[in-house]
């Protein structure tokens, strides 16, 4: 059986060159039992994105506890992510494509886990990024 979470309600998010900022911890989503995930990201602005800007990344992250440790805890030092959606020079906004994080997934860098939430990584100019997020999970056992 599903379940669905507004994990962020609307909200603009900005930041200089090269800032990370990370959704506020009161915020972050409580999960237990869940196996897979989509992701439904809702974009209405982004600026800062032009011709030799690096791209904006806005990512989804788990981990089975509130340490900063497990969150950031990715396979080959990578970026950990449950899923990535990049803006880059020309982004749309709207909805963006839907991304899903399957428990035997091969694309993503983390797995369902806890506790979630979001992370933005500002490019190499000041930018910022006004959305929303909605997350559908289906139950572990569930088909």
């Amino acid at each position: 059986m599903g379940h669905s979470m507004l994990l962020q309600d609307w909200t603009t998010s900005q930041g200089a060159a090269s800032v990370t900022v990370i959704q506020n911890e009161a915020d972050w989503g409580d999960i237990p039992g869940f196996q897979d995930a989509a992701f439904y990201v809702e974009v209405s602005q982004v600026t800062g994105t032009g011709a030799g800007a690096a791209a904006l990344n806005l990512d989804i992250q788990c981990s089975p506890t509130k340490d900063e440790t497990f969150f950031g805890a990715a396979p080959n030092a990578g970026n950990a992510y449950v899923a990535n959606f990049n803006f880059a020079a020309a982004p749309t906004t709207g909805v963006q494509a839907l991304v899903y994080s399957r428990w035997a997934s091969v694309s993503t860098t983390q797995a369902l886990a806890r506790y979630i939430r979001w992370r933005i990584r500002f490019g190499n100019a000041a930018q910022s990024i006004t959305f929303r997020i909605w997350v559908n999970f289906n139950q572990s056992g569930w088909m």
